[in-house]
């Protein structure tokens, strides 16, 4: 997947005493059992500190949750211990001591220094730029396609997105972004194995200044899932030519087949090592953490978007769909477009992807795959406002058995980042359509200006009520979590850019 980046504002940030917190997260999703990955997210929290509590336990994880994906998101966080112990080896602090240890060997996650609450704050200091992941490349294993061979040339691809309920994946998917590389503005390369849906392997690169060969490098690597690669580690391959039919190959050293070591690789063709005579070609083959990455011993399979039976008790229960979630919209704050028009007429947007660094947001920007929206087997549909980079609003719908319009109902509705919103909570709007310049609009009640409730919608044009003048059109506005959900009283201040995503099943 590829970060495009776009030009912010700034904001202030305002600080609050944490000592007299009367707030709480309770929430059982929480808990670092919890490996599904369902959207948790801290970023819809109303700005504050908090004290988590929970049914569930209220014990906070003192150490790196393994392999992260926990909690209920994709990046936990933990707590240092608070006792006054020397740092383990291989960790730092300006003490010496606990709390404030570093864990350097578990990249890609976050660490709170200090057992104190926590406080979730919308606004930086700092000019942000927009980004967007944009996924622009899907391989699936055993379809019998060069990997490699796909990733160079669109002609041996299938389109991405494409219509995802004939094409299957007897070709591997890829977007034409992938050949206009430095004209992307690409800031972030991400690389992830999935098995069951489930990532089981990743790494992120810095991607400026690269083209779409050189970008997977030792020097690029940013993060990862593996517990000790980093910048010290030693390889004799770190590239996507790899070696011989070993593409995108992560690797340490050879010492024959039952001695070789490294952390992941595609293989293109069975080449002669018996642990590469596990699956069918291609595969992705993955080394499991808290191991000595001897590929003989501690190898896993990452399949993207794996088809394999689910077996539970030595029974047959189904088969998992390969599903791919991705933007299809996205939409910019103050440029003066209609949400509305652009959203119904490609004719009114940029296309998604584009030439992010000439383009910029002066209109929004649309895939086509919206007009073909009967043919791409849409199962989830995903609604974020965004601030600063960050979520501050969700929903999340069924997307089966219907059209660009009518997927954004009450009924459709699966989840929100509401704290309030439900299948028994009250509309009086609830479309795309709205009320006239209110679109995607999720509404309560009206009551005059001063009374009128609800959740969150696009505004395209100033229409008359005050709260719905603190900006320029259009604007995406929403009420925070823990009040009454009054526009007037408790309206959050306005998020920045409009993302829609879907969720397509192969």
């Amino acid at each position: 997947m590829v970060n495009f980046s776009f030009q912010d504002k700034d904001k202030p940030v305002f600080l609050a005493d944490p000592c007299f917190t009367t707030k709480l997260i309770d929430d059982w999703r929480r808990s670092v059992a919890n490996a599904a990955i369902i959207g948790v997210c801290d970023n819809f929290l109303e700005e504050g500190w908090y004290r988590v509590i929970s049914g569930a336990g209220e014990l906070m994880p003192t150490e790196c949750p393994i392999g992260g994906y926990r909690c209920g998101t994709t990046s936990p966080f933990w707590l240092s211990s608070s006792d006054q112990l020397p740092c383990p080896d291989g960790l730092t602090s300006s003490s010496g001591f606990t709390p404030g240890c570093v864990n350097s060997s578990c990249s890609g996650i976050g660490e709170l220094k200090e057992a104190r609450p926590i406080r979730f704050n919308g606004r930086d200091k700092r000019k942000k730029a927009r980004r967007i992941w944009f996924p622009v490349f899907v391989a699936f294993e055993g379809n019998g396609k060069s990997v490699y061979d796909a990733w160079r040339s669109q002609s041996e691809c299938n389109p991405l997105p494409t219509s995802f309920a004939t094409v299957g994946s007897q070709r591997h998917l890829r977007n034409s972004v992938v050949d206009d590389w430095n004209n992307t503005n690409i800031r972030m390369v991400k690389v992830e194995f999935f098995k069951n849906n489930q990532v089981v392997a990743w790494m992120t690169f810095n991607g400026r200044n690269t083209d779409k060969m050189n970008w997977f490098s030792k020097s690029n690597l940013a993060q990862s899932g593996f517990n000790d690669l980093g910048s010290r580690s030693t390889f004799n391959y770190f590239s996507i030519a790899g070696d011989h039919q070993r593409k995108f190959y992560v690797n340490q050293n050879y010492g024959g087949c039952a001695r070789d070591q490294g952390w992941m690789y595609v293989l293109d063709q069975n080449i002669g090592c018996p642990y590469e005579r596990i699956g069918s070609i291609p595969m992705f083959l993955y080394t499991k953490n808290f191991t000595d990455r001897n590929w003989t011993r501690s190898s896993g399979i990452g399949k993207l978007k794996e088809t394999r039976p689910i077996r539970s008790t030595g029974k047959l229960k189904r088969k998992k769909a390969r599903r791919i979630w991705f933007p299809v919209f996205v939409a910019f704050e103050g440029n003066g477009k209609s949400v509305y028009d652009a959203w119904r007429s490609q004719s009114e947007c940029n296309p998604l992807p584009t030439s992010f660094a000439t383009v910029g947001s002066q209109r929004h920007l649309r895939n086509s795959v919206v007009d073909d929206w009967n043919n791409t087997n849409i199962r989830m549909v995903k609604v974020e406002f965004f601030k600063n980079n960050q979520v501050v609003a969700w929903m999340t719908f069924n997307g089966r058995n219907t059209d660009k319009m009518n997927w954004f109902s009450k009924s459709n509705l699966a989840q929100s980042g509401f704290n309030d919103l439900g299948s028994r909570s009250t509309f009086n709007y609830f479309s795309i359509a709205g009320d006239h310049q209110r679109k995607f609009y999720v509404n309560q009640n009206y009551g005059g200006c001063a009374r009128n409730q609800g959740w969150m919608y696009v505004l395209d044009q100033n229409i008359g009520c005050p709260y719905e003048r603190i900006g320029s059109i259009p604007m995406f506005l929403y009420t925070k979590n823990f009040t009454d959900r009054n526009w007037t009283r408790n309206i959050a201040e306005p998020a920045d850019m409009m993302v829609i995503s879907v969720l397509a099943e192969l």
